[in-house]
């Protein structure tokens, strides 16, 4: 044990290399203090309301069919269709100038209008470097549909809403970088 520890990193490396044992991977663990979230309004025009957004979660699960057949000792599955749902918790905003950018009341408010008025285009990006998002942060690029925007009011008298949204192209969600 401890000829290892006198090794440097790049010496471990080989050794475990040596012993057929596949190096660690991983980047830097980051938080998520600073992201930017734009949705589309109803009319197709993104809006960019991170100032009102207080707290997401996103889901990409993917479907799974059990085909084990009799003979086999454990279960097989078969990977199916991939989806998305995004849930968007944040602080009510209503400005008096209707179009306001950073009004998600704005974005959100026409659910329902007509067939397509829910469809938004939804672009999330991770800040890595701790402040705003640069060039090749992580960028996720969604087709959604509004299903549900609900506004709360707390015992406390704070007004929030959450808006959720899922996947409505048929395109599986990839993350990609910024650019």
């Amino acid at each position: 044990m401890e000829y290892f520890q006198d090794m440097t990193q790049e010496e471990a490396s080989r050794v475990l290399e040596w012993l057929g044992i596949p190096p660690m991977r991983g980047g830097a663990k980051v938080a998520g203090i600073q992201n930017t979230m734009v949705v589309d309004d109803a009319a197709g025009a993104g809006k960019d309301i991170s100032d009102s957004v207080t707290g997401w979660s996103l889901s990409t699960p993917r479907g799974a069919q059990d085909i084990t057949g009799l003979t086999k000792n454990a279960i097989e599955r078969l990977l199916l269709l991939s989806d998305g749902q995004l849930t968007i918790n944040g602080i009510f905003e209503a400005t008096t100038a209707a179009g306001d950018a950073t009004d998600a009341h704005e974005v959100f408010k026409t659910i329902g209008s007509d067939a397509d008025g829910s469809l938004r285009t939804v672009v999330l990006t991770l800040a890595l470097a701790g402040g705003a998002p640069v060039s090749n942060d992580p960028e996720l690029t969604m087709e959604m549909v509004l299903t549900d925007y609900s506004i709360s009011r707390g015992n406390d008298g704070a007004l929030t809403y959450t808006a959720t949204l899922q996947l409505a192209s048929g395109t599986a969600p990839t993350w990609g970088v910024k650019t």
